[in-house]
């Protein structure tokens, strides 16, 4: 039996077993290796939006409570919280002791649904750009916009993870 140290996506070190039978060549360890850094990279992006959605949600407090706007001061408190989920819950993700096998099910099916996503949101940003074209309404026109190009690049970086899981052969 060969033992060979790595570090899995959840900076937690752990090891491949392989039998005498079955080799396990340099580059499946290395694609291996590739992917966990490509999901640790993810996690440590969505741990910095977290914070600065946070960032941004007490700026927006700063500034209800100093104008005094009720509704405001809700959506910035709701957002605050959101930036502190969203680095706690990416915390939790990377500390997981759930198996390899597991979470590439999961990945491999939150790429799917992502592409899924991805195209129902540009959708919308076309209805959106549609209507705001009629009306000649200049923000929904740049909402309409944004929301088009915020679909194509959420459909390709889903698509593109789908085919580094499919590549390293994870599913």
């Amino acid at each position: 039996m060969i033992r060979i140290g790595r570090n899995n996506f959840f900076n937690v070190t752990s090891q491949i077993v392989v039998t005498q039978t079955k080799d396990l060549d340099n580059s499946t360890v290395e694609r291996v290796l590739i992917f966990e850094t490509c999901v640790n990279a993810m996690m440590s992006v969505i741990k910095v939006g977290g914070a600065i959605w946070a960032v941004l949600g007490v700026v927006k407090l700063a500034s209800s409570l100093k104008d005094k706007n009720g509704p405001n001061l809700q959506t910035s408190i709701w957002q605050i919280f959101g930036g502190m989920g969203v680095m706690v819950i990416s915390d939790l993700f990377k500390i997981m002791s759930l198996s390899d096998e597991l979470i590439s099910k999961v990945l491999f099916s939150a790429s799917k649904l992502g592409v899924f996503g991805g195209i129902l949101f540009s959708i919308w940003g076309v209805i959106l750009l549609a209507e705001s074209l009629r009306n000649m309404n200049s923000p929904l026109l740049e909402n309409g916009i944004w929301q088009i190009v915020g679909g194509i690049l959420i459909s390709y970086a889903s698509n593109l993870l789908n085919k580094i899981i499919i590549s390293i052969g994870l599913k």
